[in-house]
């Protein structure tokens, strides 16, 4: 029993000892063991544009349905803000001596105005109709005639220019002309009378000594303006009456057109103190005053402006002044938005010569450039810091036959 045990136990390892051997060699443990694997890093391709999708298979109603999106909700866009309403505001010009033609004497001359505008009505407000076309209201002083009607006068300074000549003042945008002064009567009554018709006929508004018109610019301020002459010294009476006409007739804002003072002074007679001041007093906004042919002073007075002298403008009634300064006056009113009523919010002046040239006149008013000598020098007139001596305009030049 002993050696068929041993048989057996032989028999049986010769039988599996190489079975186990072979296992072993051919496991996968062996072959593939964990410390022996590497693990690869996997870089993502670059993305492609997709290639094209086969149209899809129409699916049954309720399977499309159920794969369509709800859409989500629409964002509500933010209000716009309201701008808060901003007051109206209006900005009226005024300018001096406008002189459209040139004495007897001179007409031949190829300096004269006549000549040198040529029949280019737009030549002598080139250089300033911008200013005139934004503002709501320009006012000149004419003086001199407009008539194609033939006439004579005695003085020795006298100005008739052509009924043509309106078209120079509605190409500078001139909207009124006074003709309160010493040669709106040059020519007699007939001819005064044409000159009025004749503005009229361009729609220039127009009043003499001692008269108002009311009118409403095109952005709807309703302005009087009373014109004062009277020989140089208009009466505070005359004055003061006009105003307060002009105010009873609802004129929004009043400007009162003087033409007054000392030849060639740079400084106030206490003559035109004391109608400016009755003027303001009464109710008037703005007095604008001419007729020295020179600047004088800018005054504040009880709520209202005084311009005292703004000089010439186009002025044909010299080729060559011994003083080309000049200003274009401004004065900006605002409507309130609570009540509509009109308050003055700013007056200006923009220094200018009455020439595009410095040695002869050419007719053509420019504005002179901020900062330099000549601006300063006639902004210096006009804000009362001019300490020149006053000039004496010599006519002798006129009369030959007198001298000697």
């Amino acid at each position: 029993m002993g050696k068929t045990l041993t048989r057996i136990i032989k028999v049986i390892a010769a039988v599996m000892i190489p079975g186990i051997i072979a296992i072993t060699l051919f496991s996968p443990a062996w072959a593939a063991r964990t410390q022996d694997v590497t693990v690869k890093t996997f870089t993502p391709l670059p993305t492609c544009a997709p290639a094209d999708t086969p149209a899809p298979t129409a699916e049954p109603a309720a399977v499309a349905a159920a794969v369509t999106p709800t859409p989500g909700p629409t964002a509500t866009p933010e209000p716009t803000p309201t701008p808060e309403p901003t007051p109206q505001q209006y900005t009226i010009s005024m300018i001096g001596d406008c002189t459209i033609a040139s004495y007897p004497k001179i007409k031949a001359w190829s300096s004269a105005i006549e000549n040198v505008i040529n029949g280019n009505y737009a030549y002598p407000f080139s250089n300033t109709a911008q200013i005139f076309e934004a503002d709501d209201l320009t006012i000149a002083n004419l003086e001199c005639s407009i008539s194609d009607q033939k006439g004579y006068s005695a003085s020795t300074f006298s100005f008739l220019a052509p009924a043509a000549y309106t078209q120079i003042l509605t190409e500078g945008s001139v909207e009124v002309a006074t003709m309160a002064n010493n040669h709106a009567m040059d020519f007699g009554q007939a001819i005064y009378d044409d000159t009025a018709a004749n503005l009229t006929a361009a729609g220039i508004a127009n009043c003499g000594d001692g008269e108002s018109i009311l009118l409403t610019t095109d952005s709807g301020l309703i302005v009087g303006i009373f014109a004062a002459y009277n020989g140089h010294y208009p009466s505070v009476d005359t004055v003061t009456r006009g105003v307060l006409d002009l105010k009873n007739r609802g004129a929004e804002v009043i400007v009162v057109s003087c033409h007054w003072g000392d030849e060639a002074s740079y400084y106030t007679n206490a003559s035109q103190v004391q109608v400016a001041h009755a003027a303001i007093d009464a109710g008037a906004n703005i007095i604008v005053g001419h007729g020295p042919h020179r600047l004088e002073p800018y005054e504040e007075y009880n709520g209202g402006v005084i311009f005292y002298s703004v000089s010439n403008f186009v002025f044909g009634g010299n080729t060559i002044p011994a003083d080309m300064d000049t200003v274009i006056a401004q004065v900006v009113f605002e409507r309130s938005l609570e009540d509509g009523t009109i308050s003055l919010v700013e007056a200006r002046a923009l220094p200018c010569s009455i020439s595009s040239q410095t040695d002869i006149n050419d007719y053509r008013p420019t504005l002179f450039e901020p900062g330099t000598d000549d601006y300063k020098r006639a902004m210096s007139k006009v804000d009362g810091s001019w300490t020149g001596a006053n000039q004496t305009i010599d006519y002798s030049f006129m009369h030959p036959e007198r001298n000697g």
